[in-house]
């Protein structure tokens, strides 16, 4: 039984609300990235945390918002410690590794184009880790006729940001291209894709905030204190709940 469901067992009201069905992915816990300061208007974002159920999977093409293209890629991480390529120092860890397990790096790219805005200012960012600690690989990610160049050689997560005009085409998909630095299938993991718009043509400033994304997400003691105030009001309720005695008196 995963943590997730233990603990919305034990706090079935939670369920109701979307508390622990929304918890944190690998973006959000332990390696959470710089959340954006500046305005601008999400155009997309993923942290992979519903595809496949929350489960791990190699060779994995079943992205709710991607297609594998080329190669494979596998889904890595999952609830709990000690589940298949989760980060050591974060147990809810759930990423992309674009080094696949059949050899063949993954080509990696988002299912449906993006319409562009034409002269805007565009903001890529990436979350990125070696999943071989020592072994430098590498990845290409690539929007709006820009392509980008990352290598890691270190399991800690770094964040990749880039701002760039975009003129040349009305649409584009994100795409990334695991590049293979030896024969075994380790290569680079990726997690919270984010694209903005964040300057307009002729420099406005965006002032609407496009997709809802949390602009606080909670540190990981606040999460642990409140998945356990919502396991322990679940006991309670359970506990108190008794048989409902109806007492009708005729006159």
């Amino acid at each position: 039984m995963t943590l997730s469901k233990l603990l919305c067992w034990a706090a079935s009201p939670c369920l109701a609300f979307g508390v622990i069905a929304a918890a944190p992915s690998s973006a959000q816990v332990g390696n959470m990235p710089a959340l954006p300061t500046t305005p601008g208007t999400v155009v997309f974002f993923d942290f992979f945390f519903s595809d496949n159920g929350g489960a791990p999977a190699e060779n994995f093409n079943n992205f709710v918002q991607w297609n594998v293209t080329g190669g494979s890629v596998d889904l890595v991480g999952g609830f709990g410690p000690g589940v298949f390529g989760a980060p050591p120092n974060n147990p809810f860890g759930r990423y992309v590794d674009l080094g696949g397990s059949t050899g063949n790096p993954g080509m990696f790219s988002t299912r449906l184009p993006l319409d562009i805005l034409a002269g805007a200012t565009y903001e890529l960012s990436f979350m990125y880790r070696s999943t071989l600690p020592g072994q430098t690989n590498f990845t290409s990610a690539s929007f709006g006729g820009q392509t980008f160049n990352v290598s890691s050689s270190s399991e800690a997560f770094a964040q990749f940001s880039q701002s760039f005009v975009v003129n040349s085409v009305a649409s584009s998909t994100i795409a990334f291209q695991g590049l293979k630095s030896d024969t075994d299938n380790n290569g680079i993991g990726i997690d919270g894709v984010l694209l903005r718009i964040v300057e307009l043509p002729g420099g406005g400033v965006p002032t609407d905030p496009g997709l809802p994304i949390s602009g606080a997400v909670p540190e990981p003691a606040t999460w642990a204190m409140m998945l356990l105030g919502f396991a322990g009001i679940g006991f309670a309720m359970r506990r108190t709940k008794r048989p409902i005695t109806t007492s009708v008196t005729y006159t």
